[in-house]
């Protein structure tokens, strides 16, 4: 059996737990589509970045096709999780969704592609217009030019760069799943025809770790697979770390297992995907497309 990760082997309904903005580190308090909660600083050492992080939680807000609820005034889940997550996490922050919407009307958006791991859109506010962008870290951090610390651009060099790569892997390590966000000033001339031209030259704003319960009854339920002598393998397009962090949970992977990439699909031939999964048998396949997913099916 393969199956797919979010909705399936887990809950399908996202919360930001930690995030960093700049060098400050946060943690957020609540638990899944009720808006009451906070954003606090991870520890006392702890130097907080207000600057940064309203740029941030403005990202996520604006940046999102989230729903704003009607009548319900502590909980959201109307729309797409991911989004639902980070406009709950605006509001934790301080922001009102949909008054940002309405402050920073929408000009142009490029959707998320399984390809590309990145969304952006455009919004204008008083004749300055402002792209902002959410995808996976890599893919976003490839896209900067410089990084947003106490509110001023820095010039990302290739050290930081390592570093902000580490950190999150560590959030992905933990199981979480990992959300960068970027952002740039469109200037009058800038061609925005297509996401590559649009997406480029970015400032990096942070990231946020979102967990996603797993399903109370997926263990038991895998268990049972095994036992009846099938296998189970798991076919996601989140990071390795996450990945296995999750598939272990479920009793998918064990100890010692390896995430097999949507890359290293991409590189095998048919003959030789074939011998690895009769004979390696691998339980994760990460950062795979939709295309690659029914190739392994």
């Amino acid at each position: 059996i393969c199956t797919d990760k979010t909705g399936t082997i887990t809950m399908n309904e996202m919360t930001a737990r930690e995030l960093w903005a700049g060098d400050a580190r946060y943690t957020v308090t609540g638990r899944g589509y009720d808006l009451r909660g906070g954003i606090k600083p991870m520890g006392k050492e702890t130097q907080e970045d207000g600057a940064t992080l309203a740029r941030l939680l403005r990202c996520g807000a604006l940046c999102n096709r989230g729903i704003v609820p009607r009548g319900r005034r502590h909980h959201a889940g109307l729309g797409d999780p991911l989004d639902e997550a980070l406009r709950g996490l605006a509001v934790k922050g301080g922001l009102e969704p949909d008054g940002e919407r309405r402050e920073w009307p929408l000009v142009r958006e490029f959707p998320f592609h399984a390809e590309r791991r990145l969304m952006s859109t455009v919004h204008q506010n008083s004749g300055e217009r402002v792209l902002f962008l959410k995808g996976g870290p890599a893919e976003t951090l490839a896209r900067c030019r410089s990084e947003m610390r106490k509110g001023t651009p820095e010039p990302l060099t290739e050290e930081r760069r390592d570093e902000l790569a580490q950190r999150a892997n560590e959030m992905s390590d933990r199981g979480l799943r990992v959300l960068a966000f970027a952002y740039r000033a469109v200037d009058e001339g800038d061609r925005l025809e297509s996401a590559e031209d649009a997406e480029q030259r970015l400032v990096f704003l942070g990231a946020a770790g979102l967990d996603n319960p797993l399903r109370p009854e997926v263990p038991a339920a895998v268990d049972n697979c095994r036992s009846a002598g099938i296998q189970v393998v798991m076919l996601t397009g989140d990071h390795a770390h996450t990945a296995l962090v999750v598939a272990g949970q479920a009793h998918i992977a064990v100890e010692g297992s390896k995430a097999v990439t949507g890359a290293q699909v991409d590189a095998m031939g048919d003959e030789e995907l074939d011998r690895l999964l009769r004979e390696s048998r691998p339980a994760v396949f990460a950062r795979v497309a939709p295309e690659q997913k029914l190739r392994l099916v």
